[in-house]
Order: C-alpha cells, then sequence, then structure tokens
C-alpha cells in the first residue's frame, strides 16, 4: 500500500510541475507579442481586470481540454469603431497564437504520461506470463535449464523482483514432495491382492478350527470309553400338559430331561442348564442327540416369550443372544461320531414350509466347524418312531397324546 501510494503522489507533483511551465510559457509568450505589437487588440476597453482573465485561463489549463479563454462581457461598440479596429488590427495566426501552444503542449505531455504508463503495464503483464511459463513448462526443459538462472532482462525491473524470483526458485528446489509410485493398475492389484490374502486367511483360520475339533474329539473319546453317550431331552413350560413328559421319558439313566421357564429364562440359561446336566452325567461329556420339544408353526419354532427362530431372524445382528445360543448347542454336541449327532425338533411342523428348511440349513452353518444335523420328522412316519423311541416310553407317549386335551394324573403313567 505504502508504494501505491508513494507513486500517486509522484504522479500529482509530475502533473503540476508541468501545468505550472505551460503556465509560465504561456505568460512570457503574452509578454512578448504585447511588445512588438504597435496596435494591440483590446478587447476589453472598460479596463477589466487582468485577475479575471487570468483565472480564466488557469482553469482550462488545468482541465487540459479547453482551448478558448472565456472573456467578460463587454459593451457594444459602435459599427464605425469596430470598422476602424478591423481595418487596424491585423489577422492572427493559428501558429502563433499562445493559447494553442499552451495547450498542445499540455495535451502532448498528458499523452506522454499515459503512454509510459501503458508501457510499464505491459512490461508488468509480459513478466508475469513468464513466469507462469516457466512454472508450468514441461520437466524436459526443466532438466535442460535447470543450471541456468533464468531472470527477465527489463529495465523497470526492480531489485525486489528478482530477489523475489530467487527466493521462489530456492523453495521450490528444496520443498518437500510426496512419494508417489506410478504403478499401472495399481488398485486393482491392490483389491485382488485383498481377496487373495482374506481367502488364505480363511482356509488357515478352517485348518485351525478342524485341528481343533480333531484334538477335541481325541480327548472326548478318551474320557467316554466304555460309557454311552447322553441324549438330552428339552421341555418348555408353554407345552399343553408339557409337566407330564418328563413322567413319559424313557426310564433310561442317558436320557437327561430339561425343563425350562418359557415366560422368564434366557437362552443362556438354557445353555447352563445343558452344560450342569452333562457335568452331572459325566465331566467333559457330550450330548450324542437332543431334542426341543416347544411350539410353533410351519418354518418358526417359540423357543421363548417373543423370541421366535426363523431364517430371517438368524440373519439379522439384533438376533446376537439367539445366534451365540445355537454356537453354544453345537459346541455341547458329541464329536465321536457326527454322521450320529442330531438335533430333533418336536412339538411342531416346523417343515410344514420351505423356510423351515431354510432355517436348519443355517442353524448347521451356525454350528461349524461342530458337525450336526437338524430333524423333525413326522411323528407317525417310520423316522418319527424311531425319533419317539429314543427319548420317550413309546406307550406312555401314546397315552400322553390321547389324554392332552382330558384331566390327566401322574398315576397314568406309572
Amino acid at each position: 500500500m505504502g508504494t501505491i501510494l508513494g507513486k500517486s503522489k509522484e504522479e500529482k507533483v509530475r502533473k503540476t510541475v508541468l501545468l505550472t511551465g505551460a503556465v509560465s510559457a504561456f505568460q512570457k509568450s503574452g509578454q512578448k507579442n504585447g511588445k512588438e505589437e504597435s496596435v494591440p487588440i483590446d478587447e476589453n476597453p472598460n479596463g477589466a481586470q487582468k485577475g479575471e482573465t487570468q483565472e480564466n485561463v488557469n482553469s482550462t489549463i488545468s482541465n487540459g481540454t479547453s482551448t478558448q479563454i472565456n472573456q467578460p462581457s463587454t459593451p457594444r461598440k459602435s459599427q464605425n469603431e469596430n470598422k476602424t479596429t478591423s481595418k487596424k488590427s491585423p489577422k492572427k495566426s493559428v501558429a502563433n497564437d499562445p493559447e494553442s501552444k499552451a495547450a498542445t503542449k499540455i495535451q502532448s505531455a498528458m499523452r506522454g504520461h499515459k503512454e509510459r504508463k501503458e508501457l510499464k503495464k505491459e512490461k508488468e503483464m509480459a513478466v508475469k506470463i513468464q513466469r507462469q511459463f516457466r512454472r508450468h513448462r514441461p520437466k524436459k526443459d526443466l532438466k535442460v535449464n535447470k543450471t541456468k538462472a533464468t531472470i527477465p532482462e527489463n529495465e523497470d525491473s526492480d531489485d525486489s523482483d528478482r530477489e523475489e524470483l530467487h527466493k521462489r526458485r530456492e523453495e521450490r528446489q528444496f520443498r518437500p514432495r510426496p512419494w508417489r509410485e506410478d504403478v499401472p493398475g495399481m488398485e486393482e492389484n491392490f483389491e485382488r491382492l485383498k481377496g487373495d490374502l482374506m481367502e488364505s486367511f480363511h482356509s488357515y483360520q478352517n485348518e485351525i478350527d478342524i485341528l481343533k475339533w480333531k484334538a477335541e474329539q481325541q480327548i472326548e473319546a478318551s474320557a467316554m470309553s466304555g460309557t454311552p453317550l447322553p441324549k438330552i431331552l428339552i421341555i418348555s413350560s408353554n407345552v399343553p400338559k408339557g409337566s407330564f413328559l418328563p413322567h413319559v421319558a424313557k426310564d433310561d439313566p442317558s436320557v437327561l430331561v430339561i425343563q425350562y421357564d418359557f415366560d422368564n429364562s434366557s437362552f443362556n440359561d438354557i445353555v447352563e442348564l445343558v452344560k450342569s446336566k452333562l457335568e452331572d452325567y459325566k465331566p467333559e461329556s457330550r450330548a450324542k442327540s437332543l431334542c426341543i420339544y416347544c411350539q410353533g408353526t410351519p418354518g418358526c419354532m417359540y423357543l421363548l416369550h417373543k423370541r421366535c427362530c426363523t431364517s430371517a431372524k438368524i440373519r439379522k445382528r439384533e438376533e446376537l443372544d439367539q445366534i451365540q445360543f445355537w454356537k453354544d448347542i453345537a459346541k455341547l454336541m458329541s464329536k465321536i461320531n457326527p454322521v450320529e449327532t442330531i438335533v430333533h425338533v418336536m412339538g411342531c411342523n416346523i417343515l410344514g414350509l420351505p423356510s423351515g428348511e431354510m432355517l436348519f440349513q443355517e442353524l448347521e452353518e451356525l454350528g461349524k466347524p461342530n458337525i450336526i444335523r437338524f430333524q423333525a420328522p413326522l411323528e407317525l412316519s417310520p423316522s418319527g418312531r424311531v425319533m419317539i423311541d429314543t427319548y420317550f416310553n413309546l406307550e406312555k407317549y401314546k397315552l400322553w397324546k390321547s389324554k392332552r386335551k382330558s384331566i390327566m394324573d401322574v398315576s397314568d403313567f406309572a
């Protein structure tokens, strides 16, 4: 800002000097003409003040546009006087007119000032264009002219501009630049490598799980040698006349009966009951088969109050406790003979819709690496009779089934 104000002041001073020089030249030329002419033309015979004409001249010079002087009004002369004066006065020439000389001087001075100003602007713009060109020049030209210092040779360029150019060049040379590796198709390679790493990781993880499963199989086989594998029967309190089912169960110590509260229990409570029953039977024992007796509809099981088990529910993140329940149940199943490890579902026709088969597939996937199978055969089918005979006394179960909608007593199953 300081430099701009200083330049404007210098321009004002220059203009005033030119104007004063023009005024003095005009006054000197007027005095010389007055001495040489024998009969001066007095256009102000009444003695008008010289100050008025002088002020009019100054005003015209300061504006730099008008070339004539506004003369004061004079009284009309008679025709004779005008004729005599016109005869005596010689004709004025434009070349000897002091007013026109002063005007031309002022105009030439102003034109010269404007031209110099325009030339200066053009030079500054040329310097800026050269800087931009050097900045965006290709790398080959930079390597060729790396050692040569290119400074624009201008007469009006100041030392400050050259210093700024040197500073900018030094900053460009030593500025930190980010590391870049121009590899063709780097993103595609990264995605491919990512996919390969994930596949290899999952394969390693599966191998580790298989090795762990085999180790647990050996431990279980050594612990359960000579003892039959237990079978677990889980009964929901929501089943009609379900309180009599423990009396209908098979008289076999390997059949472990568990009853849970449908309204107040949680998934974790059911898992803890199963673990305690297995530990009471024999430490580190696992169930050969498991039967869940509960209510439901085709494609759906009602294990707890307001908690249904479907294929859509199993995929949701909100059902983490139910997903963990099925994973824990799979861990508690036997590994000695995976073909015979089965989870039965009774009390509802869950396979009445294709969604029931989808649910069983989802549960088998959740149980991996443990190998388990889910089945829900019809009770009147041959496989259904085998399932009933595994957990219940067949005659007592038929009696319970026939009296389920009538009055029932424990003595009936004695």
